[in-house]
C-alpha cells in the first residue's frame, strides 16, 4: 500500500508520532512517506492519506485546517485516517461539556465521509516552559474553564509525557487491518 503521513506541528510531538507511525508502516513492507505539512505536499495517487495534528483549542492547527479545505477533493479519491496528539487522550466531562478524545476529531471526519476509516487521539509531551505566552495564557483560560484546582494546574504545569511508541505503532496497525477492509 502506498501511504502518506501528513502532520502539522508546534513543538515536536506531533512530529515524533507521525515518524512512528510511518516507520510501523515502513516495517510493514508499505511504501510510507511522512511530510510536514508546511512542505504543503501533493497528496493524490496515495492508497491512504494519514492527517495529523497537535491538538489545541480543542482542534487541529490551522495550517492542517487549511490542508484539508485545499486538498479536499484529493483526500476523497483515498483512504483517510485521522490522528491528534494531545495530553489526554480519552474523552471527559466537567459542567455538562465534553473535552479530549475523539471527539475533537469528529469535524474533520466529516469532512472526508465515507473515505476516514479510523480515527485516534495519542498520547502527547508539553513542557509548560517551552510554551509561547500566547499558548501559556490560553492553557491557564482552559484550566480554569474545566475548573481544575489550584494544585491540579500546578501539577499539569510540570513537565510531563504520554509520548508511546507502542501506542503509535498499535494505530498504524488499526489502520493497515481498516484500510484492508
Amino acid at each position: 500500500m502506498k501511504i502518506l503521513t501528513v502532520y502539522a506541528t508546534k513543538y515536536g510531538s506531533t512530529e515524533t508520532v507521525a515518524q512512528w507511525i510511518n516507520d510501523r508502516f515502513l516495517i510493514g513492507g508499505h511504501d510510507a512517506r511522512c511530510m510536514n505539512v508546511a512542505e504543503n505536499p501533493e497528496c493524490g495517487g496515495f492508497d491512504m492519506v494519514l492527517l495529523g495534528s497537535g491538538i489545541y483549542s480543542h482542534k487541529f492547527l490551522s495550517e492542517m485546517e487549511q490542508y484539508i479545505a485545499s486538498n479536499i477533493d484529493a483526500l476523497m479519491l483515498s483512504k483517510t485516517a485521522l490522528f491528534g496528539v494531545a495530553m489526554r487522550t480519552e474523552t471527559f466531562f466537567r459542567r455538562g461539556n465534553a473535552y479530549g478524545g475523539t471527539v475533537m476529531l469528529e469535524r474533520y471526519g466529516a469532512m472526508l465521509g465515507q473515505r476516514c476509516i479510523v480515527g485516534r487521539i495519542l498520547g502527547g509531551e508539553m513542557v509548560f516552559e517551552r510554551l509561547t505566552d500566547t499558548d501559556k495564557h490560553r492553557l491557564e483560560k482552559f484550566y480554569h474553564s474545566i475548573a481544575l484546582s489550584e494544585a491540579e494546574q500546578a501539577t499539569r504545569r510540570h513537565p510531563r509525557t504520554f509520548l508511546n511508541k507502542r501506542q503509535c505503532w498499535d494505530f498504524a496497525e488499526e489502520i493497515i487491518d481498516c484500510a484492508g477492509k
